[in-house]
């Protein structure tokens, strides 16, 4: 796992923050958190537990670009070198009175790499179920780890949303 902190340069970086933390951008409400392939019953209550999120897709597999904004991204994915994406997606987390771990889980099963970019510095964290570390939601941060990692993120109690970006990536072609 990596951490890199001031991805993109404090312009570039505001100017991507406004986008995603501002009015503009749609949202699309998803029931729970993650997302589990079989709803059995411990899923169920695990989904109750983490309550819901919104989601805005900006790039799919065999669809590419989904989002009118994706154009804001390409300063953030020319500079993690980013040249072959697999998915895109952002999440919105809303406020809770306590933080709200969520479920580990993998991104995808193939072998690729995953970016978690925050958008905001907030009291949640992204942590890992094998090694038990955290790490802090800090603007302009990036974990990247290999996809088949279990992972997992949390709400926040001290900002009204928790944005960060999930990015999967190939190294090759």
């Amino acid at each position: 796992m990596q951490i890199v902190d001031n991805v993109l340069e404090p312009d570039q970086f505001k100017t991507l923050q406004d986008i995603m933390l501002g009015t503009e951008l749609p949202w699309y409400y998803n029931p729970f958190v993650t997302y589990f392939p079989t709803r059995d019953d411990y899923t169920s209550n695990l989904a109750d537990h983490e309550g819901s999120k919104l989601t805005h897709t900006f790039w799919r597999p065999l669809e590419g670009a989904t989002s009118q904004y994706y154009q804001y991204l390409l300063p953030l994915l020319s500079k993690l070198n980013t040249q072959h994406v697999v998915k895109i997606k952002a999440n919105c987390l809303l406020k809770t009175n306590t933080i709200v771990e969520h479920v580990p889980h993998v991104d995808t099963r193939i072998d690729c790499t995953t970016i978690v970019y925050y958008l905001n510095t907030t009291d949640g964290y992204t942590h890992f179920e094998e090694s038990g570390e955290k790490v802090d939601s800090i603007e302009n941060r990036a974990i990247i780890f290999n996809s088949r990692l279990w992972h997992g993120g949390t709400s926040c109690t001290d900002a009204a949303r928790r944005i960060i970006l999930n990015i999967n990536i190939h190294e090759e072609e």
